[in-house]
């Protein structure tokens, strides 16, 4: 896995037009699965499960080198300040674990979590990202028109001009351009989904 190169921690996400936030399909209410999270970040521009049976958000399972599984786009809010770059905030199993807030009504403590905030994603959905896994190429390969697959890493995988076949996440590159903060990304339409 070879990332793409960025001047901040994490990925930044930009959402073109993701019919979710319309429709209100954003899902925010179960933690980061402990295993699957123990040593990576829940960054913005990930794709992964929603997996409400086994009360966790977790990577998708890779079934004989195909993602099969329905995919959500996490859009967590980033706010941006003077001081701090985008891209500096990612969700992780400590955020989840530890109490934000221990105020509630009346005086009566209620604990309060980070749980990161996904997206589904529907055809023709448009987005911006430079949260990506360019395998092998370099971003000077990627051209309107090429690809990006889910993987079991979370992260939308560099295909070239012809998508991994079966795959329940399929992104096409319609624009070569930059995330808020000026760092290289590439603007993906959703070709396929699973839903």
């Amino acid at each position: 896995m070879a990332r793409l190169a960025k001047s901040t921690t994490y990925g930044v996400l930009e959402m073109n037009r993701v019919a979710s936030v319309d429709t209100k399909q954003v899902f925010s209410q179960l933690p980061l699965d402990a295993t699957d999270f123990a040593s990576i970040a829940c960054e913005n521009g990930m794709v992964l499960v929603y997996d409400e049976v086994a009360g966790a958000i977790r990577l998708p399972t890779d079934a004989a080198g195909v993602i099969v599984e329905e995919m959500y786009l996490v859009g967590t809010h980033e706010f941006y300040y003077v001081d701090k770059e985008l891209g500096e905030f990612a969700v992780t199993i400590e955020t989840t674990a530890v109490k934000h807030s221990t105020i509630g009504f009346a005086g009566a403590a209620r604990a309060q979590y980070t749980y990161p905030d996904l997206y589904r994603l529907t055809l023709g959905d448009t987005f911006t990202t430079n949260t990506l896994d360019m395998a092998a190429a370099a971003f000077g390969d990627i051209s309107v028109g090429h690809y990006f697959t889910a993987r079991d890493t979370g992260l939308l995988t560099y295909d070239g001009a012809t998508a991994a076949a079966g795959s329940s996440l399929i992104c096409q590159v319609i624009k070569i351009y930059t995330v808020p903060n000026g760092d290289e990304a590439v603007k993906l339409k959703v070709t396929q989904v699973v839903v």
